[in-house]
C-alpha cells in the first residue's frame, strides 16, 4: 500500500541542499532550511519505489544505492528501510545518508595498500609491519631472510623473531 499522496517528510539537509522552501510553519524550521515536499513517486514511479523499499528490507539494511542529486549529478549513498504495518497499511522510513567521502576514503586507502605492496615486494630487504607487537604483514624478503612462510608470520608476535638479547633495544 503506497497511497499516490505519499510525501518525503523527513530530510537531510546536506544531502538535499537545493530544494526549493515552504512556510514557516512547515518542521518547524526558518524558511532557509525548509525542504520542498514532493511525492515519492516523483522520484520513482509507485509500482517500483514498493518493490524498491521491500528488496531493501529483504536484502538486509543498509544498501548502497546511487543517488541523483537535484542537479542531476549522481553519488553513492546508502540507504536503510524500515516498515511498519497500520491500520491504513504499510508505512515505510528510508534513511538516506550521502556516502562519498566514505567512498573516496576507502578508495585512497586500496591505493595505499596497493603501492605498499608493489614496493615491499620489489626491495630486497626485510619488511615487517606490526600493530602492538603483532605482525600485520610482511614482505617475502622478510620471510626469505628468517626461513619462514609469509603464512606463519602474519599473526604472531614480532619478538619471536628477534633474539631475547635485543628484544629491549628493538623497543627502545
Amino acid at each position: 500500500f503506497l497511497p499516490e499522496t505519499r510525501l518525503i517528510t523527513d530530510f537531510d539537509l546536506p544531502l538535499f541542499p537545493p530544494l526549493r522552501l515552504l512556510s514557516q510553519t512547515d518542521f518547524g524550521l526558518p524558511p532557509s532550511l525548509q525542504p520542498k515536499l514532493r511525492p515519492a513517486t516523483k522520484f520513482i514511479p509507485k509500482t517500483e519505489l514498493l518493490t524498491l523499499l521491500q528488496g531493501i528490507i529483504a536484502a538486509g539494511n543498509p544498501k548502497e544505492l546511487t543517488g541523483i542529486r537535484f542537479d542531476g549529478s549522481k553519488f553513492p549513498m546508502e540507504v536503510t528501510v524500515s516498515e511498519a504495518k497500520t491500520s491504513q497499511g504499510y508505512f515505510y522510513t528510508a534513511h538516506m545518508r550521502d556516502i562519498t567521502h566514505r567512498k573516496q576514503a576507502q578508495a585512497n586507502l586500496r591505493e595505499s595498500e596497493e603501492r605498499f605492496r608493489r614496493l615491499s615486494g620489489a626491495t630486497f630487504e626485510g619488511i615487517v609491519v606490526h600493530e602492538r607487537g603483532h605482525i600485520v604483514d610482511v614482505n617475502t624478503a622478510l620471510a626469505d631472510l628468517f626461513a619462514w612462510e609469509i603464512s606463519e608470520l602474519i599473526g604472531g608476535d614480532i619478538l619471536e623473531i628477534i633474539e631475547p638479547e635485543y628484544r629491549d633495544l628493538v623497543w627502545a
